[in-house]
């Protein structure tokens, strides 16, 4: 859902947008089309807030699949280390092994 009302946000202002320099280029009065842009980009941010507000992290065991349509990853494994080949972390490198598959 909130994929979905980024896009129509994204193209409705893109549209805007090109109406506006179509109005500066004709000398035309913006007032309108400077408003109605906006008033969505402050509905798409109320609407952002309300979705980051309400949104609840989940604690996922391992080996579990966690699917996206018909791809689903599973963490498997999960090691901890101080460094990465020639780079030294700073605190801690966490590195997850993942297993993906197709359950299509």
């Amino acid at each position: 859902m909130d994929t979905l009302l980024f896009l129509i946000t994204i193209i409705s202002v893109l549209v805007l947008l090109i109406r506006l320099i179509i109005k500066l280029v004709k000398r035309k009065s913006i007032a309108g089309t400077s408003k109605l842009t906006g008033i969505i980009l402050l509905a798409y941010s109320i609407i952002w807030l309300i979705f980051y507000g309400t949104a609840a992290n989940q604690v996922v065991p391992l080996a579990t699949d966690i699917c996206f349509d018909d791809w689903c990853a599973t963490v498997i494994k999960i090691d901890k280390t101080e460094n990465l080949g020639t780079i030294i972390a700073k605190g801690q490198f966490i590195i997850l092994h993942i297993k993906m598959s197709n359950h299509a």
